[in-house]
């Protein structure tokens, strides 16, 4: 067997391959943790899809895959020898790329979208089964009946139903602006709408190997041209949904704030609101992404400052303990009175 040793180029060797093949190299976008934004070299890319980083990640939104630098080399018809971690010890110099033409790029690749759509999970989601589901429970002690139940099938929260821990738990599916579903979350909740600390929340994807990503309640934002709110969990953006109707409520979920989530929000007025204690980071995460239209509220921290809010808390917190605050905009006074009886 052929002893191995690391590779002491390939550092450099991914850099020139990515400085060689990607479109406008020294003009990508830069995102958070090192990754940047540019168009796609598998694929004819008219707007940015491409996300990749300086060790060689790379992961395009528009279907070509993801994986390493290797395999990207591999992909454009390249060696991928001089991308691999280890090298043969009798190659005392390593590999060195080299790139005699221009990678040739495919046609336009058409997005397998392997997910199941919204009519399919229509046919999955029980309302039977939210006797059982203590967040259901919630929105109906919380706001009654009829709200709940609208809400649960306006923004498709169901309810796990199998044998174990999360039996009975809420499932919140994150459907993109396409009205397909690509991810599903589970968290498990007490009766008073608190979220259980263990086990601890899961997310996952119906086709793990076409993981997408998006925003909590996406879809709704092909529905109406309402000012976009996006908050952190999937609980505040159902709440404030009820509370503040005249925005549409996002929600981020537990992959955190990044440019690539906010995509198809590019010509939409979007404001954030961070939970207390995360004002300063989205603050710069709007400086850092100035093509977007972002106003970052700072209502939790007045609210903690002046005792209304517990440390950590977030906007639905202050709601739900002023629970009959009324919004100073108007809007459709039926649909009002069905949430708040007074």
């Amino acid at each position: 067997m052929e002893n191995k040793k690391l590779n002491p180029s390939r550092e450099d060797n991914i850099y020139r391959l990515l400085e060689s093949v990607i479109p406008d190299f020294h003009k990508a976008k830069k995102g958070v943790n090192g990754w940047m934004t540019s168009k796609c070299p598998l694929h004819e890319d008219k707007n940015p899809s491409f996300r990749f980083n300086l060790n060689g990640g790379w992961n395009c939104f528009s279907g070509c895959g993801k994986g390493d630098a290797a395999l990207l080399a591999e992909k454009l018809g390249m060696d991928p020898k001089p991308y691999y971690t280890h090298v043969l010890d009798n190659n005392p110099h390593g590999f060195k790329p080299v790139v005699t033409h221009a990678p040739k790029r495919s046609k336009v690749i058409p997005i397998k979208l392997e997910y199941i759509t919204v009519e399919e999970l229509n046919e999955h989601l029980d309302p039977g089964e939210y006797k059982n589901n203590n967040y259901a429970l919630f929105l109906k002690d919380t706001f009654g009946a009829e709200a709940a139940k609208e809400l649960q099938y306006e923004q498709y929260i169901g309810t796990w139903q199998k044998l174990g821990p999360f039996k009975g738990a809420a499932m919140f599916y994150y459907i993109d602006k396409y009205s397909m579903v690509c991810s599903v979350k589970i968290q498990q909740y007490n009766r008073d709408g608190n979220r259980v600390k263990k086990p601890k929340a899961l997310t996952f994807s119906e086709h793990p190997k076409s993981w997408k990503r998006c925003l909590y309640n996406e879809r709704l934002i092909k529905l109406s041209n309402k000012n976009i709110s996006i908050v952190e969990s999937e609980k505040t953006a159902n709440l404030m949904s009820l509370y503040r109707p005249d925005n549409i409520w996002l929600a981020v979920g537990g992959s955190g704030l990044n440019a690539m989530l906010l995509e198809p929000l590019i010509d939409r007025n979007i404001s954030l609101y961070p939970d207390q204690g995360f004002y300063d980071k989205w603050s710069q995460f709007a400086k850092e992404n100035p093509e977007y239209k972002i106003e970052v509220s700072k209502d939790c921290e007045y609210w903690f400052e002046s005792g209304e809010i517990a440390k950590g808390k977030d906007i639905a917190d202050y709601y739900l303990k002023n629970h009959n605050l009324r919004c100073d905009v108007e809007w459709n006074q039926s649909e009002y009175d069905k949430i708040f009886k007074t």
